[in-house]
């Protein structure tokens, strides 16, 4: 059974409404990364108790806590937020933890979590409710079993269908492919919809580790870096980037780029549309592995810049390298796609002679 509900939002709805704040774009990431202690960060708490320990957030005590971010800002039909959801830290097993799309100070949202529904310590049921555990939900069955019990995973929470279909993803080894997938049609015709505002919260209850939160606003396309760089045998530590809009109806107008590169290298950018990966590139190397196979070598290029000096760069107009490879890997574009791009250097002191930087995600935009 579900913990019991210590007061509940459904009333509001028929009573409130509300007036939706402009509409800022862009990303907004938190990892805890911190100091033990309160939770602080850009998060204000509506109820509980935050705190950090080892660098992950988790709640104490029996009650419902959650927490609203105070930057993110986004149109509620476009919200994407990924969470990882780990084992209690303390406390008994029963637990949840949840992510309110929409969130007003009220408990109201699409309130959308992963629990521990029978107390043996395996996350095995998610939950699509009007609120911080709200007990009632827009659509029916309000919740749905996972198939594989799991320790530990990442959940991801969106809508879809101009914000009617509300999804949750299941990645239940961290590997960035989706393991399983729920969702709950039905939310435009719900009384919730009017309602729903630009901000994100987060939930949990009992004491599991909560980490690597973040809120994206899907109507642009920011690109993420991701995985380790290696440091090369000069002491150069080349990162990836971008410049640019990456819509997959253009032909130019979006470069990925690599920089702080070793001067005077061969070097390639290549990517991957399969997920992101952390594999050791060789033994005695500091350089991972950070794409999916299978991979796109792109041209070969050199970094210019100054032997033995960390000056270097590559460049690629992506677009117009796709336009001009039209059976390359992931063609034809298409809105929505995501890729995991890195840099291969030519290293010849280092282990199997090369580095690689660390990973570039980036998402079509139409």
């Amino acid at each position: 059974m579900s913990p019991s509900i210590p007061r509940s939002p459904l009333a509001a709805l028929a009573t409130l409404c509300l007036t939706v704040p402009a509409l800022a774009q862009g990303l907004w990431s938190d990892d805890f990364n911190r100091p033990n202690g309160a939770m602080g960060g850009d998060w204000t708490v509506q109820n509980g108790t935050f705190l950090i320990s080892n660098g992950q957030a988790y709640s104490t005590g029996g009650d419902h806590h959650w927490a609203m971010h105070n930057s993110a800002n986004a149109d509620w039909r476009n919200q994407k937020v990924t969470v990882d959801f780990l084992p209690r830290i303390q406390g008994p097993n029963l637990f949840y933890v949840g992510v309110l799309l929409g969130a007003r100070t009220d408990w109201l949202g699409a309130f959308l979590k992963v629990q521990d529904n029978n107390g043996d310590g395996l996350y095995d049921r998610v939950f699509f409710w009007y609120g911080v555990n709200a007990g009632s939900s827009w659509g029916s069955p309000g919740f749905f079993n996972l198939a594989t019990p799991i320790p530990s995973g990442r959940m991801t929470a969106y809508f879809t269908n101009n914000g009617d279909i509300a999804n949750l993803d299941i990645d239940s080894n961290f590997d960035g492919t989706v393991d399983e997938h729920f969702q709950l049609a039905g939310v435009l015709a719900s009384p919730l919809a009017p309602l729903l505002s630009n901000n994100v919260g987060i939930a949990s209850y009992g004491s599991p580790g909560i980490d690597n939160f973040e809120i994206r606003d899907t109507s642009v396309s920011v690109p993420v870096v991701f995985c380790t760089a290696g440091t090369t045998s000069a002491g150069c530590v080349p990162v990836m980037g971008a410049t640019g809009t990456p819509s997959a109806a253009a032909t130019s107008g979006f470069t990925l780029s690599c920089t702080s590169a070793e001067g005077q290298r061969s070097g390639i950018l290549f990517y991957s549309i399969s997920g992101e990966l952390a594999q050791a590139w060789a033994p005695g190397s500091s350089s991972f592995l950070c794409v999916k196979a299978p991979t796109q070598r792109t041209l070969t290029q050199s970094t210019s810049g100054t032997a033995g000096q960390c000056d270097g760069s590559l460049s690629l107009d992506f677009l117009g390298w796709i336009a001009s490879n039209p059976t390359a890997l992931g063609t034809p574009l298409a809105a929505g796609q995501t890729f995991w791009s890195q840099a291969w250097l030519r290293d010849p002191p280092a282990p199997k002679t090369t580095s690689l930087s660390n990973g570039l995600r980036f998402t079509l935009l139409p």
